[in-house]
């Protein structure tokens, strides 16, 4: 007797019960990093130019985690939908052993490179104090960058077997634990010698060991594996080939938004400054659409492991459909604020009119985006990488990168970062269609069972 199909709306229960831990999680991240600036601030500009632009260098450094960060999500989902624990286990303990492993040789050269970067990101026109302050910080968190490496790969067994509340936990404890010692550590509280924004680094690497520790301790009354380390082989050596493609992407997306950045910023200092307060705004309606296609992710991944290739592949077409119609609503939501929240960032009325178009047309790009990304992680959770590595850098350079300068340049002057922001519609748009027809078509081909 065929077996029925499971029913829409019990997919998309299953979706918002793995994804909104993970929202509220990415949710604390962002307060983090508001009260982060807030208690810097105190200490200069120069201090926050420094604190930003060490964070740019940390955010570089943080990519390596995307190598253990799918791996990990990919065959433990794998190995839970099949009910292979043990195998889940290994795959993690050697995914584990292997981000400790390579994390030590990426912090000391980091340690070593951070003056070099910190001046090409910097350029000729930030001063050298702030160049100076931004290394200091970095090296102060990069501790708490390498903790991360362990801890992306625990959140992504989690993740996996689709229990994501300790993830929540985690964060809540990561957060609190920052936002405490945050002042502590800067202005030499309770006794504390006055770090600055040396302090500021110190509180982001102690309460990255934090978090790392209460996965750890949560782990065994969640999940049916333990954490163990175990000689890297097969699984680590899978983890890496599922891991890089996203790693190259991640790096490739990078390189791509500072040319798309080249153009906006050509169009005049106002039109920066509203692209920089939208994409403020917007990130955090980026929020619920990654959260629910990490979800998706491991519904897919869990159908793969059990074998029905059928399953996964409805389950990826009906994650998509609720993430298109949770970017309708936050794309509505964009429109509700476009008028009001630039406000809050800026006093000059040119500069709110360009961030609302900005926002404006955003909210057109949600629900495209919201399903390409959703796609895009199913074919991840799949087995397949790098067909999401070439969707996204196919897309990114033919469409926003190549078009924005040329539309750009066919609109108004007051207005010609509009023609620029357009290309976003566009890219997200093709990124969706493309995803679409090659999950449609290929799926079956794509899909690999590693577990």
């Amino acid at each position: 007797m065929q077996k029925q199909p499971i029913g829409r709306a019990e997919i998309w229960r299953e979706l918002l019960r793995i994804g909104l831990p993970l929202m509220l999680a990415e949710s604390l991240d962002s307060v983090l990093w508001i009260t982060d600036t807030y208690f810097v601030s105190n200490l200069g500009d120069v201090a926050v130019e420094a604190v930003g632009l060490g964070g740019y260098i940390g955010w570089l450094t943080f990519t390596v985690s995307s190598i253990f960060y799918m791996g990990a999500l990919v065959l433990v989902s794998q190995a839970a939908g099949a009910g292979k624990h043990e195998k889940a286990e290994e795959a993690l303990a050697e995914t584990l052993s292997l981000s400790l492993l390579l994390g030590l040789p990426v912090g000391i050269s980091m340690w070593l490179f951070s003056p070099l970067l910190a001046g090409l990101i910097a350029g000729p026109r930030v001063s050298g104090e702030a160049v100076r302050l931004a290394v200091a910080y970095y090296r102060a968190r990069i501790p708490g960058i390498l903790v991360s490496y362990p801890a992306a790969a625990l959140a992504s067994a989690y993740r996996g077997y689709g229990r994501t509340k300790p993830i929540l936990w985690g964060s809540m404890t990561y957060t609190t634990a920052n936002i405490l010692l945050d002042p502590i550590l800067i202005f030499g509280l309770l006794g504390t010698p006055k770090l600055g924004v040396i302090g500021a680094g110190v509180a982001s690497s102690i309460a990255s060991l934090v978090y790392l520790l209460v996965l750890l301790l949560l782990l065994a009354a969640s999940l049916p594996i333990r954490p163990r380390l175990y000689m890297p082989r097969k699984y680590a050596v899978t983890a890496v080939k599922l891991g890089v493609p996203t790693f190259i992407e991640r790096l490739v997306t990078v390189s791509g938004h500072m040319a798309y950045l080249g153009v906006i910023a050509r169009c005049g200092d106002e039109s920066l400054a509203a692209h920089t307060i939208g994409v403020r705004i917007e990130s955090l309606a980026f929020l619920p659409l990654y959260s629910m296609s990490e979800a998706a992710a491991a519904l897919t991944g869990q159908e793969i492991g059990r074998g029905d290739y059928r399953a996964a592949k409805r389950k990826a077409w009906l994650s998509a459909e609720l993430n298109l119609l949770v970017g309708v609503a936050v794309g509505l939501l964009l429109v509700t604020l476009k008028d009001t929240l630039p406000g809050v960032f800026t006093e000059n009325p040119y500069t709110r009119q360009l961030a609302g178009i900005y926002l404006l047309l955003a909210a057109i790009s949600e629900p495209l985006f919201g399903e390409a990304i959703s796609l895009t992680m199913s074919i991840r959770a799949a087995g397949n990488t790098m067909i999401p590595l070439a969707i996204n850098t196919i897309t990114y350079y033919s469409v926003r990168v190549t078009l924005s300068p040329i539309l750009a340049a066919h609109f108004p002057t007051p207005y010609c970062a509009a023609g620029a922001w357009i290309t976003m519609i566009l890219d997200h748009g093709s990124r969706a269609v493309l995803a679409s027809l090659l999950l449609e078509k290929y799926f079956y081909r794509l899909a690999r069972r590693l577990i």
